[in-house]
């Protein structure tokens, strides 16, 4: 039994199997080159963008062991496809505790109800190629719902000019 299929079995609540699966993506996350495409005659650098996958766990579908277990034996052959594709991953894992401030919490939004639990940054070609990344990840049969979103870099702030001082 691997280290990361002992974990899922022990891990209680989505967020012990969202660490669980974040270490199994990094661990298998390979640091690769923009990828060629081998179709073309002659090869050519396919540009990378990063996309953002937010991964919502349903509060009303609990894992199972079992569950736990299918999930962590269908995750590595799903980061070896996607590695195999030269894809970067970049897995974040949220904590259960969360504070909501603004127009969610005045609008009685009930907090918790389908929370964000994990974001994987990845590569993609582009949206659509993103979204097929999402549609084939394992999770999505155990109550997750993935959102696909492009990521950008903050915009730089603006430099000061050389004579403007501090308050």
């Amino acid at each position: 039994m691997s280290i990361f299929t002992r974990f899922l079995s022990t891990a209680t609540g989505r967020s012990g199997l969202l660490f669980a699966l974040s270490i199994s993506l990094g661990a298998a996350a390979v640091s690769a080159q923009s990828p060629i495409d081998q179709t073309a005659t002659h090869p050519t650098p396919v540009t990378m963008k990063t996309f953002v996958l937010i991964f919502r766990q349903n509060p009303a579908r609990e894992r199972t062991p079992a569950q736990n277990q299918r999930l962590a034996a269908e995750m590595p052959p799903w980061v070896q496809r996607q590695n195999s594709e030269q894809r970067k991953f970049d897995p974040r894992i949220l904590t259960k505790e969360s504070a909501h401030v603004g127009v969610e919490k005045d609008a009685g939004t009930p907090p918790g109800s389908w929370p964000v639990s994990a974001l994987l940054f990845i590569e993609a070609s582009d949206l659509a190629d993103a979204t097929r990344v999402a549609e084939s990840h394992p999770a999505l049969k155990f109550g997750v719902s993935v959102e696909v979103r492009p990521w950008t870099a903050p915009v730089p702030p603006a430099p000061r000019p050389a004579d403007a001082t501090t308050p």
